[in-house]
Parts: C-alpha cells; structure tokens; sequence
C-alpha cells in the first residue's frame, strides 16, 4: 500500500513538473536545465545568487524557466505562459520573518506601490515561508495560465498553494526579474536573464 501511495505521488509530481539534466549555479547548488509545466517544456534561462549586505552573505540561488530563452524582462513578466523560478536556499542565517519582510518590500517596488488588488494573493504566498525557511530548502513558483501560481516545496507532489490570477503572476516574476533598486536584485536579475 505504501509502495503504491509513493509512485502514485511520483506520477502526481511528473505531472505538474517534471526535471531533465542538471547545472550548477555554486557550490553545492544543482539546478534542473528544463522542467516540464502541465505539458508546456521550459529551459532554464539563467541563474543567479542573491547575496545581501556588505558582507555579500549568500541568501539563495534564483533560477528562471521559460519556453524559450529571452533577455526581455518586460515580455516575460507580462508574458501570460508558462514559466517558474526556483530557489534553493544556501544559508541557515535567514529567518522567516526576515524573508517575509523583505518579500513584502518587493511586493511593493514589483507593483510600483499599488499592492492592495492583490494583497489576499500576497497573503497566501507569504504563507508558505511562515512554517519556516531552512539551509537546502528548494521552493519552485510555477506558473501554469490554466491552474495560477503553484508553490512546491522541496519538490512535494502538491503545491503548499495555489494562487490564482494574472496579476499575481505579474507581481512575483517583476520581484525577481523588474527592474530594482539595490545593485545585489539588478545582478541576479542580469543572471536570471541570462545577460
């Protein structure tokens, strides 16, 4: 019963997203060179670090997946087909509340300030990182233009959320990949884009 259970929840994941080969992006970070959304093929476009403060501490490493390569940010974020960036965590010194802080302020530069007409969709996607964040943690934001934004923890067969809605969509891709006003989110942006 527990044999059949597990495949069943292999085949379930195979179907939402499923990894081809592997590139390193640092020491000790593998990222997927492709996954596949619903039955939509997307490559990795690029990878980057995060780093924050003087000190250069690395957060995590940023991956972005999309049908086909592209360096246009504005065409990707308002780009309504499937795409996902993931992110591997590479250090135990962030807390929760420190990355739910900080995502909230991208919320804010993303929007341009105009979060409210998706501050319920913000809400459940900060949720995922109030059970905690840890070294080796891997999230994958996925998003499929028939189901939302789906979020997968450490590569669980069923996303902790489903967000609908295209501006949410918006909101999260312009995070990592819109334009920013510190110089360490402009750099992963670059290599997220692959420049």
């Amino acid at each position: 019963m527990k044999k059949r259970l597990m495949i069943s929840a292999l085949l379930m994941l195979a179907t939402v997203f499923s990894w081809a080969g592997e590139v390193q992006v640092t020491r000790g970070v593998m990222v997927p060179d492709s996954m596949t959304i619903g039955d939509q093929n997307v490559i990795l476009n690029g990878a980057g670090l995060r780093l924050k403060t003087a000190l250069k501490v690395k957060v995590y490493a940023a991956s972005l997946y999309l049908p086909e390569k592209s360096a246009d940010a504005d065409a990707i974020i308002s780009a309504d087909e499937p795409m996902a960036i993931r992110l591997d965590i590479v250090t135990g010194l962030i807390s929760s509340e420190d990355f739910i802080e900080s995502t909230l302020a991208a919320f804010v530069e993303s929007t341009d300030g105009n979060t409210e007409p998706i501050a319920g969709e913000i809400e459940l996607f900060i949720s995922v990182f109030q059970k905690g964040i840890e070294k080796r943690d891997v999230y994958d934001i996925v998003y499929d233009p028939a189901k939302g934004v789906m979020v997968y923890k450490n590569g669980a067969a069923a996303p902790e959320v489903t967000i609908e809605g295209f501006a949410i969509k918006k909101a999260l891709f312009g995070i990592w990949i819109g334009e920013r006003s510190e110089k360490y989110l402009m750099d992963l942006r670059s290599d997220m884009l692959g420049n």
